[in-house]
């Protein structure tokens, strides 16, 4: 399984958010890449789907990352605790704390993203994101989406969004052993 030797090199790389019963809210996927591998995927000659164990940066290593890719962000359709925009924000919230928990300062690195559908695209766009590569000029027919580390404070801002609330009914959880 894939997976299981991703989180072997590094235990970060899937990470699921569970509200206050253990109940799945969401998940994201996010990459620390070595640099030659994030250079890659902005110049176009890498992607998600192409990319292999050896270009992540090890868990003991996740001080040196430059490169964080944003492989998937999916809120989970069948949670009940909160109504969907609400556990939308707690996600995004729970994402935020977790790059900045495990990968700050935040300004110090490079966040590229697929945009996968339009909601994608546009949380992207709101985040300060740019389109780096067109879909129709990627081999994996997304658009590609990118964050400079002079551009970090505003993404980091839009993660922060979400009332204090949503901090005391959702928990982070680095390690699911489902996976």
């Amino acid at each position: 399984n894939d997976y299981k030797l991703w989180r072997k090199i590094n235990p970060l790389v899937f990470t699921t958010v569970v509200d206050e019963n253990n109940q799945l809210i969401g998940f994201f996927d996010i990459f620390p890449l070595k640099p030659e591998a994030g250079e890659d995927i902005i110049a176009g000659r890498l992607t998600e789907r192409s990319l292999k164990p050896d270009n992540l940066v090890a868990f003991v290593d996740i001080t040196s990352v430059t490169h964080l890719h944003i492989a998937t962000i999916l809120l989970n359709p069948r949670q009940k605790a909160f109504a969907a925009m609400v556990a939308k924000e707690i996600l995004l919230l729970k994402m935020g704390e977790f790059i900045e928990q495990y990968y700050a300062p935040t300004e110090a690195r490079t966040y590229t993203a697929f945009a996968q559908s339009r909601a994608g695209e546009l949380l992207l766009n709101r985040c300060g994101f740019s389109m780096a590569i067109v879909a129709k000029e990627s081999e994996q027919h997304l658009p590609l989406y990118l964050l400079r580390p002079s551009e970090t404070s505003r993404a980091m801002f839009r993660f922060h969004h979400a009332h204090e609330y949503f901090l005391r009914k959702s928990t982070l959880k680095s390690r699911d052993s489902r996976i």
